[in-house]
């Protein structure tokens, strides 16, 4: 058991978000940080009603402008099981259920926002490390 018993962060592992951390942490219930994209069609989208998750769509069905899930949470222990002994999915778990129970909130976050779990982006996000203006192009 892992024995948390206040809120804590979690953060995709192949995003980068230049910004929200402070917005996220200051939520006062299970909140995912979201960000406004002209075309959602590589991530999926997330349909909200400026409070609460209504929905998730896939990268399948996603097109046009949109609002995408950036990868930062604030999740609160009460909201799922952690005695679950193994691996636990967010995405397939632990966030379907939050919906369910309409007890997921958005965070709008306005940051930069680079998918580096790609090989093109992932090179991109390596030029601005090595040169801060390319964080411009981004």
């Amino acid at each position: 058991e892992l024995n948390i018993t206040s809120p804590f962060l979690v953060s995709n592992v192949d995003t980068w978000l230049g910004d929200g951390i402070s917005d996220v942490n200051q939520s006062e219930m299970s909140s995912v940080a979201i960000i406004k994209v002209p075309d959602c069609r590589r991530y999926g989208r997330v349909e909200h009603d400026g409070f609460r998750v209504k929905s998730f769509f896939e990268k399948s069905v996603s097109v046009g402008a949109g609002d995408i899930n950036a990868g930062l949470y604030q999740l609160n222990p009460n909201d799922f099981d952690l005695s679950k002994e193994g691996f636990v999915s967010l995405e397939r778990e632990v966030l379907p259920k939050l919906v369910e129970r309409e007890n997921l909130a958005v965070v709008p976050v306005s940051a930069k926002f680079i998918d580096i779990g790609v090989p093109e982006d992932y090179f991109r996000f390596c030029a601005w490390m090595k040169n801060k203006e390319a964080y411009r192009a981004l």
